[in-house]
């Protein structure tokens, strides 16, 4: 099982290299890259509007402004998809780290923090 997980962190991080080349060479802002379905339907911001052109941002080294496009990816989701890969590609899923990240509160208010985004964002 762990053999199998590791080879989905490392297929993970292959396909997150492959998006940060993507990113890095050509700007979200110019280039026909996917919109967002929820801001096509409804005219809002969903909690990931605006990713593509941070991550863009973040690749060439523009922290305040990809925070101005996306603080949530930046601050609070970047850092704890990142934690969850680390915690599967080293096998520690199972230790106090690995078991806080995956825990149901925690996963909890990761939901309720891009629910809370998504509404202030729209404000």
């Amino acid at each position: 099982m762990i053999l199998r997980n590791k080879w989905l962190s490392v297929g993970a991080l292959i396909a997150l290299a492959a998006a940060i080349i993507v990113l890095g060479l050509f700007d979200p802002s110019t280039t026909p890259f996917p919109r967002c379905p929820f801001k096509m339907l409804t005219g809002f911001d969903c909690p990931g509007c605006g990713s593509q052109r941070a991550i863009h941002a973040l690749i060439h080294g523009h922290l305040l402004q990809a925070l101005r496009l996306n603080a949530f990816l930046i601050c609070v989701a970047l850092p704890y998809l990142l934690l969850i890969g680390l915690c599967n590609l080293t096998g520690s899923r199972h230790r106090s780290l690995g078991r806080a990240l995956y825990h149901q509160w925690t996963i909890l208010s990761f939901l309720f923090a891009a629910l809370l985004w998504t509404l202030l964002r729209n404000l």
